[in-house]
């Protein structure tokens, strides 16, 4: 009977320890929530008001930009190569152009040796011979070539890509009093090269390059480095 009495003691006591152990772990839970409730809640938005929205740019400067197009030449002899254009790439081209074109074998340069002065009969298109500084490596083959053919003097160009195009006017985002300024421009010339800015950029401008997608006028921005945007700007796929 004692013994009895002793082993429903230790059933007991294991028992109430159970439950005071569930007891204070539910209320540990409720504590740690209450606690989790109060504290402030942290999202992009939240961070983006606090410290701006994050953007690559870079300041406008001006230069001397190169003016190229091209053409795809068919070699006639190791250095001599030939082709027949349109009139509107024939006016643009004059002896002595620099020609260059970089390949697997390296950097094929030369210049523009010889242009027609009249269409051919045949084919109402114009003769144009280059010659190359060196031997042609792939002479059986066509070479796509680039001819310089104008430089754009002390002016400012932007990559096309951060120009957008609304109802046939150009905007591009700046900075101004660290705020996003959505601002009409004049593009003289476009190609590969860019965008040739005739107005509404000048010189020391801060040109947004990343980030715009995101933009409002007037948002607040953050300007970070090109080797950790790939971090920050992650809201723009959002």
């Amino acid at each position: 009977m004692v013994k009895r009495l002793k082993n429903m003691n230790i059933r007991i006591k294991v028992y109430l320890l159970i439950i005071i152990a569930g007891i204070a772990l539910i209320m540990w839970k409720q504590a740690d929530v209450k606690y989790r409730r109060g504290k402030d809640i942290v999202s992009v938005i939240s961070e983006w008001q606090q410290q701006g929205k994050p953007v690559v740019a870079h300041e406008a400067v001006r230069g001397d930009i190169k003016e190229y197009i091209k053409i795809t030449v068919c070699p006639v002899t190791n250095r001599i190569a030939e082709v027949f254009v349109t009139r509107n790439i024939w006016e643009k081209l004059k002896a002595k152009q620099a020609i260059f074109e970089q390949t697997e074998t390296g950097l094929i340069s030369g210049c523009v040796a010889e242009i027609a002065h009249d269409a051919d009969i045949n084919n109402g298109m114009f003769m144009v011979r280059v010659a190359f500084d060196n031997d042609i490596a792939q002479k059986q083959q066509a070479i796509v070539i680039n001819v310089h053919i104008d430089t754009f003097e002390n002016v400012i160009s932007l990559p096309n890509e951060i120009i957008d195009i609304v109802n046939e006017e150009f905007f591009v985002w700046k900075i101004v009093s660290g705020k996003a300024e959505k601002v009409k421009v004049t593009v003289l010339a476009r190609n590969g090269y860019g965008a040739i800015i005739g107005s509404g950029v000048k010189e020391g401008d801060l040109i947004i390059y990343r980030g715009q997608a995101l933009l409002k006028p007037h948002d607040k921005i953050c300007i970070v480095s090109d080797t950790c945007q790939a971090d920050v700007l992650k809201g723009e796929n959002i």
